[in-house]
C-alpha cells in the first residue's frame, strides 16, 4: 500500500455496504497500535526533510540533535480503492496493484534472465574495447610515445666552455674528477647526447628568484652545453648552500631519453649517496644509470613511469595495475548498469516519509540563525625531498634537495 500512495482522504464519504458487491474487500491484519510506530517514524522523517530544505545559504548541513514531539489524531478505518492484477509467467507469480484515484500503477515486472545477461555481456564488452584503447595509448605515450630519432654520431656544440665534470663546490679530487670526466665523455661519444656534471657553492648567484632548474638551464646554455643540433644532453647539477639539485634534460632526444617520470626514478640511485655526503659514488651511480637510460632510448624503449629502469620491460606492479582496472572496470560497470535497470522493474517497497500528505507545505512558526563557531582547516605542508619537475623550452628539469 505503501508504494500506491498517496490517496486524497478529503473525498473519503461514509461506509456503505452498497460499495462491496462485485468488489473483493479485504479486512485489516494490522492493528493501529502496530503500526504507530512505522507511521511516527515516516512523520519524524518528513519533518526532518522539510527543516533542511528550509536551510539555505550555507554548504553543509550537520543536525546536532532533534526534538520532535508528535501529537497523534484519532484513528480511524477506511476502505481505499485499488486496482489488483495477477498474472504468471515463466512459473512465477506477479501482483500489481493501482490506485484507484490516482492510477498510479506499482509491482515488480518479470525479468528475462537471458536479455538481463545479454545485457550485461554488451556493456561488458563495449567497455572493455574502450579499456583496452585506453589502455593501449598510456602504453604508448606514457611509456615512451613515437621514437625520436637521433644521431649517435652527432658531436658536441661548438665553442662549449664547461667540461663535462665541472667542480666548483670542490667536492672531488682531482683523481676523482678525471675519472668522472673520462667516463662522461665516453658515454656522451657513445650516444651523441652530452652528459654533465656541475657543483656550484650557492645556484642563486646564477639566477635572481629563479631557482634550481633555472640556473642548470642558464648554465647550459651559457655553456653552450649539448650535442647536434638540438643540443642534447642530460646535466646534474648540485647546490651546497642548501643543497639543492637539479636533474636537466635539453633537446627532443634529451626529454626522450630523460622523460619526467624516467627523471623521477634516476634520482633514487643517487640521491642517497649525496646524502651520505659520498660525491664520488653519488656521481658515478649518476653515470652509470645516465648509460643505461640513453642505451634504452636507442632501442626505443626509455625509461618512464611505465618501464622501470633496469628492466627489459614493463614495470610488473604497474602492468598488473593496469590489467586489473581493464577487466574489473569494466565488470563493475556492466553490474552497475544491469543493477539499475533490474531495480528499475522493481516499483514495490516501503514508505519512509510523508511528504505527499502535508497540505500546503511546512509552515514556520519561528527561525533563528545563531552564529555558534568558525572551523579553521590548516594543512602543514611536508618540505618536498622526493623533487618535482619544471620545463622551459626545450628542457624539463627535476629539482629537489639531497
Amino acid at each position: 500500500m505503501d508504494s500506491i500512495e498517496p490517496f486524497d482522504y478529503q473525498e473519503i464519504t461514509d461506509f456503505s455496504t452498497a460499495y462491496l458487491p462485485g468488489y473483493m474487500a479485504d479486512k485489516y491484519d494490522v492493528s493501529a497500535e502496530a503500526c504507530s510506530d512505522r507511521a511516527d517514524a515516516r512523520a519524524r522523517q518528513t519533518l526532518s526533510d522539510s527543516l533542511r530544505e528550509t536551510v539555505t545559504g550555507y554548504t553543509a548541513v550537520l543536525p546536532k540533535g532533534e526534538d520532535v514531539r508528535l501529537r497523534r489524531g484519532v484513528v480511524k478505518y477506511a476502505l481505499l480503492p485499488v486496482w489488483l492484477l495477477y498474472t504468471k509467467w515463466a512459473g512465477q507469480d506477479f501482483l500489481f496493484a493501482m490506485n484507484g484515484q490516482t492510477g498510479k500503477v506499482v509491482g515488480d515486472l518479470p525479468i528475462d534472465k537471458g536479455k538481463r545477461r545479454r545485457n550485461f555481456f554488451t556493456v561488458f564488452l563495449v567497455t572493455l574495447l574502450v579499456a583496452l584503447a585506453v589502455a593501449a595509448a598510456s602504453l604508448f605515450f606514457v611509456g615512451g610515445g613515437k621514437r625520436v630519432s637521433h644521431d649517435a654520431g652527432a658531436r658536441p656544440q661548438a665553442g662549449a666552455q664547461l667540461s663535462f665534470v665541472t667542480d666548483s663546490a670542490g667536492l672531488l679530487t682531482a683523481q676523482e674528477k678525471a675519472g668522472l670526466a673520462a667516463r662522461a665523455e665516453e658515454i656522451s661519444s657513445k650516444y651523441g647526447v652530452g652528459v654533465y656534471i656541475v657543483t656550484v657553492p650557492d645556484y642563486q648567484k646564477y639566477v635572481s628568484g629563479g631557482d634550481a632548474f633555472d640556473a642548470a638551464k642558464k648554465i647550459y646554455d651559457q655553456a653552450k652545453l649539448g650535442y647536434g643540433s638540438g643540443r642534447e644532453g642530460v646535466l646534474l647539477l648540485l647546490s651546497m648552500a642548501d643543497r639543492d639539485y637539479c636533474l636537466l634534460a635539453n633537446g627532443d632526444y634529451g626529454r626522450y631519453a630523460f622523460s619526467d617520470a624516467g627523471r623521477q626514478k634516476m634520482d633514487d640511485f643517487f640521491l642517497d649517496d649525496f646524502g651520505d655526503d659520498k660525491w664520488s659514488s653519488g656521481f658515478s651511480d649518476y653515470l652509470t644509470w645516465a648509460d643505461r637510460y640513453l642505451a634504452a632510448a636507442a632501442e626505443g624503449k626509455p625509461y618512464g613511469s611505465l618501464r622501470a629502469p633496469g628492466s627489459d620491460g614493463l614495470d610488473p606492479m604497474i602492468l598488473l595495475g593496469i590489467l586489473a582496472a581493464v577487466l574489473l572496470i569494466p565488470l563493475a560497470l556492466a553490474g552497475l548498469v544491469v543493477a539499475v535497470r533490474t531495480s528499475r522493474m522493481k516499483s514495490v517497497a516501503a514508505g519512509t516519509e510523508a511528504s505527499a500528505y502535508v497540505a500546503g507545505g511546512l509552515q514556520l512558526t519561528e527561525r533563528v540563525d545563531q552564529f555558534t563557531f568558525v572551523t579553521h582547516t590548516v594543512r602543514h605542508i611536508e618540505q618536498d625531498h622526493g623533487g618535482s619537475t619544471e620545463s622551459s623550452g626545450s628542457a624539463s628539469g627535476t629539482v629537489g634537495k639531497f
